[in-house]
């Protein structure tokens, strides 16, 4: 009877727990408010640090406003907390796809793939062909300073453009007549 006297009289005083911050968190990164959904989900952060899924959620904010370091570190720190979390592992995985990083991105996305990720399979299959390929991290760096990735979605949907015959030396040739100045500002 106590314990309850006490949940609802810390209630009244407007104090809140980390369920109640990822709830705001979620409703400003929806409002694309994101300065105030990482504000929350650092609140959620601090009163449940041993919890996976309230670092996962700060790394959907990071992504969004382009924090990829910030992004990596609270995955890594998820996957370290649960690593049969099945949508972390798939998420980390596709960042070290994105990053052009393959064999960690096989490592993570079989993982995803076995814990049963939606859409983990598919990503998969995709990294694996780019590996068939004899796409490396260098030639996939080359193809991001041409057209920025945000997302695997974004790899999908460009993934013919991969496949097409002399693409490496295409990729190159571009990069090649870039201005010095925006090549530079491309590499940051």
């Amino acid at each position: 009877m106590r314990r309850e006297i006490e949940i609802g009289l810390n209630d009244l005083e407007g104090e809140m727990n980390a369920e109640d911050y990822t709830k705001e968190g979620f409703r400003h990164l929806k409002g694309k408010q994101y300065p105030e959904a990482l504000e929350d989900f650092n609140h959620a952060v601090a009163l449940a640090p041993d919890n996976a899924k309230t670092y996962f959620n700060r790394s959907l904010v990071y992504d969004a406003m382009g924090r990829s370091r910030e992004r990596f570190d609270d995955l890594k720190r998820a996957i370290v907390l649960d690593p049969k979390n099945g949508l972390v592992q798939h998420n980390i995985g596709c960042f070290y796809a994105n990053a052009g990083e393959f064999d960690q991105a096989l490592v993570h996305l079989m993982a995803a793939d076995r814990l049963g990720a939606p859409e983990a399979a598919q990503n998969l299959k995709i990294v694996h062909e780019m590996m068939a390929d004899g796409h490396t991290q260098k030639t996939f760096k080359a193809f991001q300073r041409v057209v920025s990735f945000k997302d695997m979605a974004k790899i999908h949907r460009s993934y013919p453009l991969l496949r097409e015959p002399n693409f490496i030396k295409k990729v190159e040739l571009m990069v090649a007549q870039t201005p010095p100045g925006d090549r530079a500002a491309m590499e940051q």
